[in-house]
């Protein structure tokens, strides 16, 4: 594999990535956010443990890696997380039910040894698909701010219902401690 078969190229979107995304592509959430570029060999922060997997045969990933190798001492199974707060009330939106949710697969990860960015695979449920896409950009911001630029692989799935009828999303996700 050269470094185009598995690198990510920066991009900002635009009509191909949102049409991807308008039209149910699992994982393709874009709706014009930016894409950082992924090497496809180890960030020098993850050691040679870890590979993002993007060939060039797919469509560029936006927001999402298409894979992620890696060689783990441990890996944590997380648990669907949803936006309710410790006192039983909930996050009120989507963005702020995304981060809630998200701080507590990150403590998960913690608790377990890990740090945000062994977070490599991360599924979200939604019951609004398109008032996720509709916030899609600020939940971007959300993950860059507490994981960092890169993506795990990913996938958004639409469903009707969740446990908690108040639960507008619940993150799911797998950590994989390489360190």
């Amino acid at each position: 594999m050269n470094a185009r078969d598995t690198a990510t190229p920066a991009t900002a979107g635009g009509p191909l990535a949102r049409r991807a995304l308008l039209s149910g592509g699992a994982g393709l959430m874009a709706a014009g956010a930016a894409a950082v570029a992924l090497p496809g060999t180890a960030h020098a922060s993850h050691g040679s443990s870890y590979q993002v997997i993007n060939p060039s045969n797919v469509p560029p990933p936006l927001g999402f890696s298409h894979g992620v190798a890696v060689e783990a001492r441990r890996t944590v199974l997380l648990a669907g997380q949803v936006g309710q707060h410790p006192d039983g009330s909930w996050a009120v939106g989507a963005v702020a039910q995304y981060e809630q949710a998200l701080r507590y697969l990150l403590s998960v990860v913690r608790a377990a040894g890990g740090r945000p960015k062994n977070l490599v695979s991360l599924t979200i449920f939604v019951t609004d698909l398109p008032q996720f896409q509709a916030h899609y950009d600020e939940i971007q911001a959300v993950w860059r701010r507490l994981v960092g630029p890169d993506y795990p692989a990913q996938a958004v799935i639409a469903v009707s219902a969740l446990w908690f009828p108040e639960a507008l999303m619940e993150l799911q996700g797998i950590a994989a401690l390489f360190e």
